[in-house]
């Protein structure tokens, strides 16, 4: 397994909009290459992580033109440039 974790920021109170853009983004990010899963994990009022997990690095790495796609059609319900981290999975429970 392999993550990529998504941390960005939205105008506070207005996570309804960033929930309908992720909404409306949803079969475009299903279909990307080994994608296994993603989560959005409220951090604070107007700070959010995503965490997307791909079957394998090579996915990702396939995968990344139509991310940074995605990235850039959510910069409209954004404040700011995202910050991106990846990596294999190391331990698990």
């Amino acid at each position: 397994m392999y993550y990529r974790i998504t941390t960005f920021s939205y105008v506070k109170n207005q996570e309804k909009e960033i929930l309908e853009w992720l909404n409306s983004a949803r079969e475009e990010m299903k279909s990307l290459p080994g994608v296994q899963f993603g989560h959005v994990v409220r951090l604070e009022n107007g700070k959010a992580m995503m965490v997307g997990a791909y079957d394998s690095e090579e996915s990702a790495i396939i995968a990344q033109t139509k991310v940074q796609d995605l990235r850039e059609k959510m910069m409209e319900v954004l404040v700011s440039s995202p910050k991106v981290a990846e990596g294999p999975v190391i331990w698990e429970i």
